[in-house]
């Protein structure tokens, strides 16, 4: 896990605004590892994070590449600029991501797009439209990977666009799924 300090602030933004943050507590190192694993091997970065949190899976993507991390609630965007000061961190909506990304000049594609945000709870239309916007930012063949409770797609079925249900880790309480999306070659 995180320090206690990081982990008490993401409990205590939990409890200010469930919905939002999605979780009770931050990923742990061997989720956040489990996750920048499918990142592919030889990746030159830069990945973007989407809803970086307290930088749990942050500091797993660092030690392979680059990271352009956003995030919502003010107080962990700060947090994460203390932690990772050679990473951009970018505080706004993630579902409007690509609005963050030009007001700050970057016009990389990414190596991949690693989202934590809570994703369920949103309209389809809305996920979709993150979905569609995350995959345009892609490199070819990069992929998008969501990780969430649900055991079923978290974004609804795009032309073209291959979905894997990637892995299901079973030490996370609940179990956590990861997915990745690919446009089609």
């Amino acid at each position: 896990m995180g320090s206690p300090s990081h982990e008490l602030a993401f409990f205590r933004e939990f409890l200010a605004k469930p919905l939002r943050v999605g979780a009770l507590a931050p990923s742990g190192p061997a989720l956040a590892a489990a996750i920048a694993a499918k990142i592919p091997a030889g990746a030159t970065g830069p990945v973007l994070e989407l809803g970086a949190g307290t930088g749990a899976v942050t500091a797993a993507i660092l030690a392979r590449v680059p990271v352009v991390a956003v995030e919502a609630e003010p107080g962990f965007a700060a947090l994460l600029r203390r932690r990772f000061p050679q990473s951009v961190i970018l505080q706004g909506n993630a579902f409007a991501f690509e609005d963050l990304l030009v007001s700050a000049g970057i016009a990389d594609r990414f190596a991949a797009i690693v989202c934590g945000l809570p994703v369920i709870g949103h309209p389809a239309a809305q996920r979709l439209g993150l979905l569609r916007m995350a995959l345009a930012r892609l490199k070819p063949g990069a992929p998008f990977i969501q990780f969430c409770y649900a055991s079923w797609p978290p974004y609804p079925a795009e032309p073209g666009v291959t979905v894997c249900h990637a892995e299901t880790f079973w030490r996370n309480f609940p179990p956590m799924h990861i997915w990745t999306y690919a446009r089609n070659p």
